[in-house]
């Protein structure tokens, strides 16, 4: 449930689909110096028009995210305005699907957008009630929207307790003498900012 997770996952499809279409589009201007008819031509064309990107890859990217995300936050149309511009620009430059370019053009785009940046928002804050142990339940009431996620959500709170009740009674086995269940939250909270710092390494490294 890692945020920069997303980051990496764009940046390598990113590099892979950037070479493969650069590979694409030598290998068929080579072909049509050999052959040159108009069944070559329309398979260039083909060719060159397929997809470099999805939509879910372009709003993975981190500035993208950030501003959409402020943008919803404060409510500031310009930006979210702003953003879609941007957006249907670099929509046109890889080709994206018309069907996912509708999804993020006109008034429906905007609220599109909008609610992509509360769902930033949302995961953000889970993410750090979850990671301190706050109660989930105030992010539940200050995000609505999302109730298809709320189970999920509280699933993943019993399995992060059921960990550290199990870390718990091996610390009280071994014969630790102090408080076995901050050690426990401590020891959780280690790993997982071990983890996290180990995919911010990857995603900075691909990028």
């Amino acid at each position: 449930m890692l945020i920069s997770t997303v980051s990496v996952f764009y940046n390598a499809t990113q590099i892979v689909k950037r070479t493969f279409f650069m590979c694409v589009f030598f290998t068929v201007v080579a072909c049509s110096d050999a052959v040159n008819t108009p069944e070559n031509t329309s398979v260039e064309i083909t060719e060159a028009q397929q997809p470099l990107l999805s939509l879910s890859e372009l709003l993975a990217a981190d500035d993208v995210r950030q501003g959409l995300a402020n943008a919803s936050i404060t409510k500031d149309i310009i930006a979210l305005e702003t953003w879609q511009t941007r957006l249907l620009s670099a929509a046109d430059e890889v080709y994206l699907v018309p069907s996912e370019r509708k999804l993020i053009s006109g008034k429906q785009g905007l609220m599109f957008l909008e609610f992509q940046g509360m769902k930033i928002n949302y995961q953000e804050a889970f993410d750090k009630a979850f990671f301190n142990f706050e109660d989930v339940n105030e992010v539940f009431v200050t995000y609505p929207a999302f109730e298809s996620l709320h189970e999920k959500g509280r699933d993943l709170v019993r399995k992060r307790d059921q960990l550290i009740l199990q870390t718990k009674v091996t610390l009280e086995e071994r014969g630790y003498t102090g408080d076995t269940l901050a050690e426990a939250k401590n020891q959780w909270q280690a790993a997982m900012s071990q983890h996290n710092s180990s995919q911010h390494n990857s995603s900075q490294h691909n990028q």
